[in-house]
């Protein structure tokens, strides 16, 4: 049945030997194994590989991780059991330290429905496929990803924040985003440094209107959009919003106070 998508995955950056966000991946694991009605019991082989791995790895390097994970059988779209399969990929990257994504375009032929399924790393990702691969067409980086109500959801690759001059806001859960880690870490963080953050639908027109627009994953944190079509964005805000979470996110310390 994985082959259908009855699976899932999580993507972390590491450095130091450490996943700074690995109490929050940790989190959505949970969620996810009981949204899929995986067993619970899962959670302590996942922990007990992810132990492994940070063993194995080098102090002074930064990694990115890639954990697929899913039942093994298939018996047509049923599981055929229960026994967990994983696979890893672990890969030492020296260029998650991008600040910009150039150009983001509206990808509108296909739309993203909320439900339980919605905010969660599933296997079937054929609308991230089909959406990246209209970016590439229109020589854009990434492609802004809508919810079947029209409004905005997400990109294939990251959360969406917009500045308006006051608040910093992202679509909401019921936008049928993912429950992006860094998302989340930006969420519980932002009082630190008194920036006001919100949840909320985020029309097309007011993405289009914002002074300010970035991205974030839990691979490369914050990235500042420069453009989304013909519109040119304000970077520095983006850039001070960037340097905010970025300030905290690799202070291995820190991050461990907090979470």
């Amino acid at each position: 049945a994985h082959l259908y998508g009855d699976s899932f995955f999580e993507t972390l950056r590491s450095f130091q030997k450490q996943i700074p966000l690995w109490p929050l991946h940790k989190l959505r694991i949970t969620n996810t194994l009981h949204i899929l009605q995986y067993p619970k019991e899962w959670l302590y082989q996942i922990e007990e590989e992810f132990e492994q791995i940070l063993g194995s790895i080098e102090y002074e390097k930064t990694y990115k991780i890639r954990w697929h994970a899913y039942r093994v059988g298939i018996r047509d779209y049923a599981s055929a059991s229960a026994e967990p399969a994983m696979e890893w990929i672990v890969e030492e990257r020296n260029d998650l330290d991008n600040v910009f994504i150039e150009k983001a375009v509206i990808y509108a032929k296909q739309y993203k429905a909320f439900g339980e399924l919605s905010p969660i790393k599933s296997g079937s990702a054929l609308l991230y496929i089909k959406a990246a691969d209209y970016a590439l067409q229109q020589h854009a980086n990434e492609a802004v990803i809508l919810s079947s109500e029209g409004y905005v959801s997400e990109m294939c690759r990251s959360n969406v924040w917009l500045y308006d001059g006051e608040y910093w806001s992202t679509p909401d859960l019921k936008s049928a985003c993912v429950d992006g880690v860094f998302r989340k870490f930006i969420l519980s963080t932002a009082h630190i440094f008194h920036q006001k953050v919100k949840e909320e639908k985020i029309t097309i027109e007011a993405l289009q209107q914002a002074k300010s627009v970035v991205l974030s994953n839990a691979l490369r944190g914050v990235q500042v959009l420069k453009r989304l079509e013909d519109i040119e964005f304000e970077t520095e805000p983006g850039l001070a919003f960037r340097q905010h979470f970025h300030a905290i996110w690799t202070d291995i310390s820190r991050m461990k106070e907090l979470f």
